[in-house]
């Protein structure tokens, strides 16, 4: 199949909502899909071997630690193993074959803490907590190491940087060097950039860097498309991700969902006439900004 754009839940003004909505970027159409059981709005959004996982967010007040997978060749989401912590707010992303879920926070404090899903057996083991708590992260996975970026350590915003080494199993803070390869350098920038926005309460941009070119502008290519409409409404604190035909090197990651239409530009949403936050597109880098301006915390 084709990579499609999953956009999972969100909030209405009210509550969290179930509906979700698939994007076909060679059809250029927007459908609903099967919506969640729970409706959760700051979900960590990834996909694995085919599906798409839905994990923890908030319903309305309440963090949760539910997780849910999307099948798309049934339209059907099932409830799999819950995570030890609930937590909203936090990175998921595909690395060394399972699931990481990354920080966030519990509704009380930014968490430090990892956890792994392990596909197979469908149960959750504690991973290697970050050196810094981080609410909202981002997450990628780059030349074999996966960083966490940004985020919210409860007191302050942080545009500080780490990765963990699967070789050691360890979280190392991390500073570029000048000698390092330029896509590196051009992701880490873009993610500067990305928190910079989020703190002073802008529009975020993250972009996907494909394995042949780091190119992220937002002019004409053979992929752009016109503004399509969402299939209806609009919603803020959804979350996207990206299944791809299996050619990914790991899985999609989430990103916010907050306007009614959208197109997909060198794997930057613009909406509206503003550059929004997207990633997760295959054979790329994936990325989970999300914005600062959320409704209400959980409690």
């Amino acid at each position: 199949m084709d990579d499609s754009v999953f956009c999972i839940g969100g909030w209405n003004g009210q509550y969290g909502i179930k509906q979700c909505d698939m994007y076909s970027p060679n059809a250029n159409a927007w459908n609903t899909i099967a919506p969640l059981h729970v409706g959760r709005y700051q979900a960590g959004v990834a996909s694995l071997e085919g599906l798409v996982y839905a994990v923890g967010g908030c319903d309305s007040w309440n963090c949760l630690n539910s997780v849910e997978v999307y099948d798309p060749k049934q339209d059907q989401w099932r409830f799999t193993t819950p995570m030890t912590t609930p937590r909203r707010g936090c990175g998921a992303e595909v690395f060394k074959g399972k699931l990481y879920v990354i920080g966030g926070s519990d509704g009380t404090q930014s968490l430090c803490t990892t956890e792994v899903y392990d596909v197979k057996t469908k149960t959750w083991l504690p991973g290697p907590s970050m050196t810094t708590c981080r609410a909202n992260v981002g997450v990628a996975v780059v030349n074999g190491n996966l960083y966490a970026v940004g985020g919210f350590s409860g007191k302050n915003f942080l545009n500080s940087i780490e990765y963990l080494d699967p070789n050691t199993n360890e979280w190392t803070n991390f500073t570029p060097k000048p000698d390092q390869h330029p896509s590196l350098h051009t992701f880490v920038d873009q993610l500067h950039e990305t928190h910079k926005n989020n703190n002073e309460g802008m529009s975020s941009i993250s972009s996907n860097s494909s394995n042949n070119s780091s190119d992220t502008s937002d002019g004409e290519n053979e992929h752009q498309h016109q503004p399509r409409p969402m299939v209806k409404g609009v919603s803020h604190g959804g979350s996207n991700g990206v299944i791809s035909d299996g050619t990914s090197d790991e899985g999609g990651a989430a990103t916010v969902r907050e306007r009614e239409t959208a197109k997909v530009v060198n794997g930057v949403r613009t909406s509206n006439g503003h550059k929004e936050e997207f990633a997760g597109l295959s054979n790329g880098i994936h990325v989970h900004p999300t914005s600062p301006h959320h409704p209400t915390p959980c409690q």
